[in-house]
């Protein structure tokens, strides 16, 4: 039986912070005994945590391309699920990637963990990723590592003395100010914008013909994001709205709406809506497709239009002109090196944006009024913008 994303932030906020507690005290005398050696040299294997979440993968990119630069001769593994997974091997850093499969149940999480652990015992170096998670640390402890790097935000009890090496993590900055500190207490500066950029084209095999008509425009959409806060969302309605407003009057546009396969009919929706909208226009639904195959239509797009997800930051690291949707989510804290030429942001703070982070669920409970308001979209009074859960 599939576990929801909601279970697995309860599971991993009360079971992981039960076990923290429970581990605290064994791991703290193990520590008074063995007296190992923590200091920030790496010696051995290092293995990155990223159990959720695609889109802050590709945000740490210029951390992780930096740690590959940095320690060439050392193996560099990823301990993540299997949607993350494969956008992590098209990113050509890592050395190995172990899957945790917790997205069929229970047994099959329990049985890939426990495999995967027994495979990366004793890794040297581990960086955990995930900012909120307390399970994580767990692993990192199951590891064996000689040093467990993680962060903390308003209360150290939960992972002082588990984690070797901790920063706090201020929910209202850049989240990649937080990854530079991370990496660099071992040494790892974050690679350029240029770098990565020339990273990810490189990794293009033959970079395909543009494919369209002398004149034609390639706008990529980004429609979609994960279970993760699917509030993030734009519907049908504003994805008419906005795309609109911008390209009513143009001609020879081409729009390819990218996404997995779930969200083909997502993107059939939009197409629908927009196609007498836009008669003059083309449309395509790519949903499915892999993400060497998003990334290689990326490199020859013009623009890129979405929401706070992975695709994004894709299309940002290939330096494409973006314009984004943002509300439950901020750009100030997910957008490095952010380039008024190049990136239109739409973003109106109402009293509860952002809840992303802060709240286990939306407050709005998938009414986005942060989205609704910039894009259109009739919706309920922010008069009185407090929630009542009944």
């Amino acid at each position: 039986m599939a576990i929801s994303f909601k279970t697995k932030r309860y599971i991993d906020k009360y079971v992981g912070g039960v076990a923290l507690l429970f581990l605290k005290p064994f791991v703290v005398a193990l520590g008074y005994l063995l007296k190992r050696d923590h200091r920030l040299d790496v010696r051995g294997r290092i293995v990155v945590i990223k159990l959720i979440g695609a889109g802050s993968l590709v945000i740490a990119l210029p951390n992780l391309l930096g740690l590959r630069r940095s320690y060439p001769g050392r193996e560099i593994v990823l301990l993540t699920n299997r949607s993350v997974g494969r956008l992590a091997a098209e990113l050509r850093i890592f050395d190995r990637i172990e899957i945790v499969d917790h997205d069929r149940g229970l047994l099959p999480l329990m049985w890939t963990l426990t495999v995967s652990c027994f495979r990366l015992l004793g890794s040297d170096t581990v960086i955990e990723l995930e900012v909120y998670s307390r399970l994580t640390t767990i692993i990192s402890l199951l590891l064996l590592a000689r040093n467990r790097l993680s962060f903390y935000q308003d209360d150290i009890l939960w992972k002082r003395h588990l984690a070797t090496h901790l920063l706090f993590f201020h929910q209202e900055s850049g989240v990649y100010h937080f990854y530079d500190q991370l990496f660099g207490l071992i040494g790892v500066a974050p690679a350029p914008a240029a770098e990565i950029e020339r990273h990810l084209r490189s990794g293009l095999a033959r970079s395909p013909g543009r494919g369209e008509p002398s004149g034609e425009t390639r706008i990529a959409v980004g429609h979609t994001c994960s279970a993760f806060a699917p509030e993030r969302q734009l519907s049908a309605q504003s994805w008419k709205n906005v795309l609109c407003s911008r390209f009513l009057d143009r001609q020879g546009i081409v729009f390819e709406f990218h996404g997995g396969e779930r969200d083909s009919p997502f993107a059939d929706e939009i197409i629908a809506a927009l196609s007498s909208a836009l008669p003059k226009a083309r449309f395509r639904n790519r949903c499915g497709c892999s993400f060497g195959e998003m990334i290689a239509a990326f490199s020859n797009s013009d623009e890129f239009w979405g929401i706070d997800s992975a695709p994004l930051h894709i299309a940002r690291a290939l330096g494409l002109k973006t314009t984004s949707y943002w509300g439950p989510t901020t750009p100030a804290m997910m957008m490095r090196d952010l380039d008024p030429g190049r990136d239109t942001v739409v973003y109106r703070k109402i009293t509860c944006s952002p809840c992303v982070h802060i709240a286990m669920a939306a407050p709005c409970r998938g009414n986005n009024l942060c989205i609704k308001q910039i894009t259109g979209v009739a919706c309920e009074s922010t008069s009185n913008p407090a929630w009542v859960i009944d």
